[in-house]
């Protein structure tokens, strides 16, 4: 007997799309502001007590100072690094959201990444052409080795589960929230370490 599946939810797909850009954010080290995925309201209140009418966003700092960066950007320079980096943060909620629905990137993207591929593409006029595609890539497939990683994924679930309680999460409790099951990874492996478990 074959039983098919329903196909996920766009809310639902919306949720894991702002996790994988938090989750994505902080295994780089960056600082995530707030995150927010509406669900079937019309609009979100967001920490900072602004409205907005997105269906959903994570805001995070810039890894790069796009205010100081100088083209080209050469592709050994440390400003590249910084780039790719917030390349795979824009891409990260795209791979979750390919992940989650069982569909492929370019659908994903199709769905509900195309804001983030037009900030891609912004990012990359700061290279040379010849570096862009090259950077493009490495940026996706660290991105995707990141977030396929079983704990990491595992952040994404919980905080696209977090969401659906709390449709507007401020970044500092994201980042405890991150933070705690990291710590808890940690004793884990401690314990296993020591025999314990």
């Amino acid at each position: 007997m074959i039983v098919s599946q329903k196909p996920p939810s766009l809310t639902s797909c919306i949720r894991f799309h702002e996790a994988g850009h938090a989750v994505m954010a902080y295994r780089l080290g960056g600082s995530i502001e707030y995150v927010g995925a509406k669900g079937r309201e019309d609009r979100m209140r967001l920490p900072n007590r602004r409205w907005v009418e997105h269906e959903g966003i994570c805001l995070t700092d810039w890894f790069a100072d796009y205010a100081s960066l100088k083209y080209p950007v050469p592709w050994n320079a440390p400003e590249c690094d910084l780039l790719i980096n917030d390349i795979c943060v824009l891409l990260g909620g795209i791979w979750a959201h390919k992940h989650y629905a069982g569909i492929s990137f370019d659908e994903a993207a199709e769905m509900g990444g195309a804001a983030d591929l037009k900030m891609v593409d912004a990012i990359l006029e700061y290279l040379t052409p010849p570096c862009r595609e090259p950077a493009k890539s490495l940026a996706r497939t660290i991105c995707g080795d990141t977030l396929k990683k079983t704990k990491n994924w595992y952040l994404v679930k919980e905080l696209a589960a977090h969401l659906k309680k709390n449709p507007v999460v401020a970044g500092k409790k994201v980042h405890l929230f991150l933070d705690v099951y990291k710590d808890l990874w940690y004793m884990e492996d401690a314990a296993k370490k020591l025999g314990w478990r």
